[in-house]
């Protein structure tokens, strides 16, 4: 459907296919169905949409604050250089398809969220919380999880090689053949009150500089 009619006056139900909307704010939708539709520089700061559909679109640039979802579906949705700050993801629709590239993503919530294959690439996820997770096979490629909560979370071939800030207990998490840098490694040695070669002094050594004060 192509129309000159504001969204926020489109009744619920109504197909919009391939357009390009541009600086606009779209904060206020109800019911209505999305099809290969571009979203670039829009307001949804703040935004409370209720039961939208958003099926192979992409939101480029644009400020999500604080979105509510409103049980939203997100089917094959791509999330290009935008502001996801405090997001809940966990109020849409079940098993969304979603892919996040170069987004600020700090305080958003995914718990309980089915993440399995999904990829954030150069995201920063600082403070986000990832509870009840299926991360398997998902990748954070170049992603900064500094402060991010992991717990009860599923992360079998889940990709963190090359994040930084990463921290989890392996104990709170089914965490076997998921892949981690040598950072995150030393971060786990140390927590568990090991001494990592060529990172730390080796306990004898510490021992001896005491003796000799």
């Amino acid at each position: 459907m192509t129309t000159d009619v504001p969204l926020s006056r489109l009744p619920p139900g109504t197909l919009v296919e391939g357009q390009t909307f541009v600086d606009e704010d779209i904060s206020h939708l109800a019911g209505l169905e999305f099809f290969t539709c571009r979203f670039e520089g829009c307001r949804l700061a703040d935004a409370r949409l209720s039961k939208v559909v958003f099926e192979r679109c992409e939101f480029v640039g644009c400020d999500l604050t604080k979105l509510l979802w409103g049980s939203s579906s997100l089917r094959g949705v791509r999330f290009m250089d935008c502001k996801l700050m405090g997001v809940n993801f966990a109020g849409a629709a079940d098993n969304p398809e979603f892919s996040f590239d170069g987004c600020l993503m700090r305080y958003c919530v995914f718990d309980g969220v089915n993440l399995r294959g999904i990829p954030f690439h150069n995201c920063h996820l600082h403070d986000a919380s990832f509870v009840e997770c299926d991360l398997n096979d998902a990748d954070f490629g170049g992603c900064d999880l500094e402060g991010a909560v992991l717990r009860n979370c599923r992360m079998a071939g889940a990709d963190f090689s090359t994040a930084t800030g990463l921290f989890f207990e392996p104990a709170q998490n089914r965490a076997r053949d998921a892949y981690i840098s040598p950072e995150t490694a030393i971060q786990l040695a140390r927590a568990a009150g090991l001494r990592v070669a060529g990172t730390d002094q080796p306990l004898s050594a510490t021992t001896t500089k005491r003796k000799k004060r």
